[in-house]
């Protein structure tokens, strides 16, 4: 009954040590009036296999293309962003887990794998990469 999906970083991106955006959408379609999270974590790992948490997101940020996709209206608010802390990882790959918690049900995550680089990154700055992630759902693939 979860949908969801991390559209920035994609799999295997490069991003740098200093801070970057974890963005996506996340729906609970048991959900009635909303989109069903009541909170959004990211994590280096998991919860339950000695990872750490990096960072709370916010909710409720607009998605009307999930909305058109999914055929509800509420979901027009599934968006989610976090921006984790400079540093916050060391450099290689690493695995982050974008966890959704719902009232009724607990936890959802998905993952993503990311190559942390030491080099500061060459285009996008923290602001431009939210703008992208909340504002272009164009460049986003369709919700399953």
């Amino acid at each position: 009954t979860y949908d969801g999906y991390i559209d920035v970083p994609s799999m295997n991106a490069t991003v740098a040590t200093g801070s970057f955006i974890v963005a996506g959408w996340f729906v609970d379609h048991t959900a009635q009036g909303w989109a069903g999270a009541d909170d959004i974590q990211v994590w280096q790992g998991t919860m339950d296999g000695g990872g750490k948490m990096l960072a709370k997101g916010t909710l409720a940020q607009s998605r009307p293309d999930v909305a058109t996709a999914l055929g509800n209206p509420f979901y027009a608010a599934s968006g989610y962003g976090a921006v984790m802390p400079a540093n916050a990882l060391p450099a290689g790959i690493q695995t982050l887990s974008v966890y959704a918690h719902t009232p009724g049900k607990g936890w959802w995550y998905k993952q993503t794998q990311v190559n942390v680089s030491g080099s500061p990154p060459v285009t996008a700055t923290a602001p431009a990469a939210t703008r992208a992630a909340v504002s272009r759902a164009d460049d986003r693939p369709p919700p399953r």
